[in-house]
């Protein structure tokens, strides 16, 4: 079974949850007004989470209050498979050989990928 993945959009709703939680919905809303979503685009995007199982709510009275179920560290590390997943290709080395040949790198940063590129030749195949 394919496991849900969280959207660029879900994923701000997280960060104010992984900040401080748990949160009422108005909180959230809040919080994340300054990023021109309507209170209704919030609250799906809440809602969604908890569909997912990302998130979870009480409810206390009129208000219910949202916590998070995945920390940050987890997510990120599902973020980082999906990536190497998605870039493992040839296709994806092409995009990498171009960014490092289009970005301008300091000296130190040039260095690390020379290490890296030195221990990767070493490894057995």
């Amino acid at each position: 079974m394919k496991k849900p993945q969280i959207s660029d959009a879900e994923r701000q709703v997280m960060e104010i949850l992984w900040q401080d939680h748990p949160l009422p919905s108005v909180e959230i809303v809040r919080r994340l007004a300054s990023r021109g979503w309507s209170e209704n685009t919030i609250k799906t995007l809440v809602s969604r989470l908890v569909k997912k199982g990302f998130v979870a709510f009480v409810e206390e009275g009129y208000r219910y209050y949202y916590s998070p179920l995945i920390n940050q560290a987890e997510c990120l590390r599902e973020d980082k498979e999906k990536f190497l997943e998605r870039w493992s290709s040839e296709a994806g080395f092409s995009l990498l050989a171009q960014f490092v040949a289009q970005t301008d790198l300091t000296p130190q940063q040039i260095e690390e990928l020379k290490r890296i590129l030195e221990d990767k030749s070493h490894e057995p195949s």
